[in-house]
C-alpha cells in the first residue's frame, strides 16, 4: 500500500501545473523537501527509541528473596525492575517504588521475576533501590546525551541516504 504525503502531494501538483505559469520546481527543491521530510521522520524515530530505551526493565540488581512464609530467606536471586508505568496500577508506578523505599529507609516486599521467568517475591532494601536510582539515572542521561549527538548528525547530513543509514548506536558519544 502506497502512503501518500501531503507535502509531496503538493510539490507534484506544482509540477503539474508548469504550463499554467506556476513555474516548475527544480530538483534541489523537491530534494530539500525529501531531506527534509527524511529528517523530520528519523528524529521522530530516534526520540522513541530514547525514550523505550529509558523504561527497559533493569535485571542486574540482586536482593534476597521472601519465602513462603513472608521472611526474608538467605536466598539472593537476580530479579526484574520493571521501570515503566504499570496502565492500571498506580501502585506499580516505578518512582512511588523506589521513593517509598528510600524515604522510609525501610525495605519492602517487591513482586517481581527472575532471569528466568520464575515469580518471587524479593525484599527491595534501601540499598538496592539506591542501586537502581543509579543505573535508571545514568541510563536516562546517556540515553538523551545519545540523543543529543544524533540529532546533531541528522541535522548535518547532505543526503536523504545519509539520513537513513543513521540508527541508534552509541558510536555517536565516541
Amino acid at each position: 500500500m502506497l502512503l501518500k504525503n501531503l507535502e509531496t502531494e503538493k510539490i507534484i501538483e506544482f509540477a503539474s501545473h508548469q504550463g499554467e505559469g506556476w513555474g516548475t520546481p527544480n530538483y534541489l527543491e523537491i530534494a530539500d523537501h525529501n531531506l527534509s521530510e527524511a529528517k523530520s521522520q528519523k528524529i521522530v524515530e530516534m526520540k522513541r527509541t530514547r525514550d523505550l530505551n529509558n523504561i527497559l526493565p533493569v535485571s542486574d540488581q540482586k536482593a534476597f528473596v521472601i519465602d513462603s512464609e513472608g521472611s526474608v530467606s538467605s536466598r539472593e536471586e537476580f530479579f526484574v525492575f520493571y521501570a515503566d508505568r504499570h496502565a492500571f496500577n498506580p501502585a506499580a508506578d516505578p518512582t512511588a517504588i523506589l521513593t517509598s523505599v528510600l524515604v522510609r529507609q525501610q525495605p519492602i516486599h517487591y513482586s517481581s521475576t527472575t532471569l528466568s521467568g520464575e515469580r518471587i517475591v524479593v525484599s527491595l532494601t534501601t540499598l538496592v533501590a539506591m542501586s537502581i536510582v543509579n543505573h535508571l539515572g545514568i541510563r536516562n542521561d546517556t540515553n538523551y546525551r545519545l540523543y543529543n549527538a544524533i540529532e546533531a548528525a541528522i541535522s548535518s547530513c547532505k543526503s536523504v541516504e545519509e539520513v537513513n543509514a543513521i540508527s541508534w548506536n552509541v558510536s555517536y558519544l565516541e
